[in-house]
């Protein structure tokens, strides 16, 4: 079987804003400009070194000392050449990937580019702690605990900042309510093993073994009902005349009451969709599109004229809207008959057609209308259940959830409390 833990590099997200003192934009000019000297730039494992001991300090309570190390280490950073000659980056804020607390309590800062890193923030932007661990991703979940993928998933309280649970080599995703985790871990010895974590009681609601050879290998979407959930499976197959091994991309879909359903994978690849009311599951591949019955666990499926890739439901649930190249279709469920195919989003993209595809849908009101947008371009919006392009409508940003004001408000917070140093965060005052 093979092993998939995986790190995505992600862009690093800014969020320096103009709330520091003597600053030019949203750099920090120093009280004390750097002195000149001979010596030689230390390495980049003797100033980490510095650095780990400094927030060992910081979290023991000893902040006074650690405050002198941390001013240091910027006025070292600060003389340190560059490439292109400019001056070091030291900016407000930390400009990294960020996330809150469900409770607001807590906030999770990773360092996803340069230097790696784990900073924990309490509910006034005040730094915690920092773990020099490699993570590409962050996310809340109930309370004060946070799932961060660190070469693996590892599940933390913010609350007396210790790891929950941590699995090294694992797949996994979570529900929107952030109150369940779904995850596989890919043991060397048997099957792997996936398990639905509940995060109230941290315990598995559920943990049950797939065949032998069968592996989730990319993150796991979870139903809004969160008694569903998908992944694009690993099957081997044999071996080519080449002598090489063989193996078949598939989606899987497991449904809290029925049998595993596995379907070929599309190309490029469409999660499943969920209806409001529970009932269906729609998944499109190249021309085909599946419909399954979650209570009778009955398969509709239709061919249709073009590849398709996302598939959305109606609020009501009784059309099924799909993206087909640069159009939707329209579908009544559960028949599958086609009550409209729209016009196309935009006109084909020169020399390019891996960008003529639907990228994103969202239903408008009352099921009066679907947005739609296709790679590199404007929006449209069509009529339901007509299909009738309609300049007129728009599609409004939806209302921010509580989760992303609160995460906008820390943004804002951090820009009083910490600095940015290139690829590494400290307390305000080390800046100054």
């Amino acid at each position: 079987m093979r092993r998939f833990a995986q790190v995505v590099m992600l862009g690093a997200i800014a969020a320096c804003g103009p709330s520091a003192p003597k600053r030019a934009g949203d750099a920090i000019i120093a009280s004390t400009p750097t002195p000149a000297t001979d010596a030689a730039p230390r390495s980049e494992v003797e100033i980490d070194r510095d650095d780990v001991a400094a927030w060992t300090m910081w979290r023991s309570g000893r902040r006074s000392e650690a405050m002198t190390v941390f001013q240091q280490l910027v006025r070292e950073l600060r003389g340190q050449p560059t490439k292109s000659g400019s001056p070091v980056n030291v900016s407000t804020g930390a400009c990294c990937e960020l996330a809150v607390s469900a409770d607001g309590t807590r906030a999770v800062a990773i360092m996803t580019i340069g230097r790696w890193g784990i900073y924990l923030f309490d509910g006034a932007g005040t730094p915690l702690t920092y773990v020099a661990a490699r993570a590409s991703t962050v996310a809340s979940l109930t309370q004060a605990l946070f799932v961060i993928n660190a070469d693996g998933m590892t599940i933390i309280d913010g609350k007396d900042q210790a790891d929950v649970l941590h699995v090294p080599d694992a797949v996994f995703g979570t529900s929107t309510s952030g109150e369940t985790v779904v995850y596989q871990e890919h043991s060397t010895v048997g099957h792997p093993k996936l398990h639905v974590w509940d995060a109230a009681t941290r315990r598995d609601r559920r943990a049950f073994r797939v065949p032998d050879g069968e592996a989730c290998s990319s993150d796991i979407a979870v139903s809004p009902d969160e008694e569903a959930f998908s992944c694009s499976l690993e099957l081997k197959e044999g071996v080519n005349a080449a002598g090489e091994q063989t193996i078949e991309e598939n989606i899987a879909i497991f449904d809290g009451a029925s049998p595993r359903l596995v379907f070929p994978r599309a190309l490029p690849p469409g999660r499943p969709s969920y209806s409001r009311d529970r009932r269906w599951i729609a998944f499109a591949h190249d021309t085909e599109l599946t419909l399954i019955d979650r209570v009778t666990h009955k398969v509709h499926t239709r061919s249709m004229q073009g590849s398709m890739t996302l598939t959305m439901f109606s609020n009501s649930g009784k059309l099924l809207i799909a993206g087909s190249g640069l159009e939707l279709l329209i579908l009544d469920v559960p028949s599958l008959n086609l009550r409209a195919r729209t016009s196309p989003v935009r006109a084909p993209a020169p020399g390019s057609a891996d960008l003529d595809v639907i990228s994103d849908m969202e239903i408008i009101g009352d099921d009066q209308a679907v947005w739609a947008i296709a790679e590199a371009a404007p929006d449209a919006v069509f009529r339901l259940p007509s299909g009738t392009l309609d300049p007129s409508m728009h599609w409004q940003a939806p209302t921010p959830t509580r989760l992303e004001v609160m995460t906008k408000k820390m943004e804002t917070v951090l820009e009083s409390t910490v600095c940015t140093v290139n690829d590494r965060i400290y307390p305000i005052d080390a800046c100054r």
